[in-house]
């Protein structure tokens, strides 16, 4: 049997960005029957790939996944400016689970975290903060010493 959907925050966060004319729990109940093929017109009893194709097509609609994107890519600029491993998505993730950044990985941040993550990365940038690179691997570091090698 496959799992109901219980969060409705994805939905309700895209639904409420819509200019709606009119009642909008008669609109939110359209759009359900739309995309449950008139099964139902209720958010709870819809399947999850209904929801996820709803939930897409609301965001789309509303803009919110381009802007998203704009802010994650914004924010991700900023972090490799600051000397973090963008293509390493276990260091970005590390990096924003810290107390003073985000406090979870990137992926779960919303469009109003990514607002304020940025700004924390741009104070962050304007200080002079960088990531400490400096780290050498254990092959990089000089032996001859140690080896009796001169």
């Amino acid at each position: 049997m496959k799992q109901a959907v219980t969060n409705f925050g994805r939905f309700y966060v895209s639904f409420n960005r819509l200019t709606i004319p009119g009642d909008k729990e008669e609109y939110k109940k359209v759009l359900v029957l739309q995309y449950t093929n008139n099964r139902t017109d209720s958010l709870r009893e819809m399947r999850p790939a209904e929801y996820i194709a709803l939930c897409k097509s609301i965001e789309e609609l509303a803009g919110y996944d381009k802007e998203l994107k704009a802010q994650r890519s914004s924010c991700l600029k900023l972090m490799q400016e600051l000397g973090v491993d963008t293509t390493d998505w276990h260091e970005i993730n590390d990096f924003c689970r810290n107390a003073r950044i985000a406090k979870m990985p990137f992926g779960r941040i919303g469009l109003d975290g990514l607002r304020d993550l940025r700004k924390r990365l741009f104070a962050l940038k304007a200080k002079g903060w960088r990531r400490d690179t400096a780290k050498e691997p254990i092959y990089m570091l000089n032996l001859a010493g140690v080896l009796g090698k001169a």
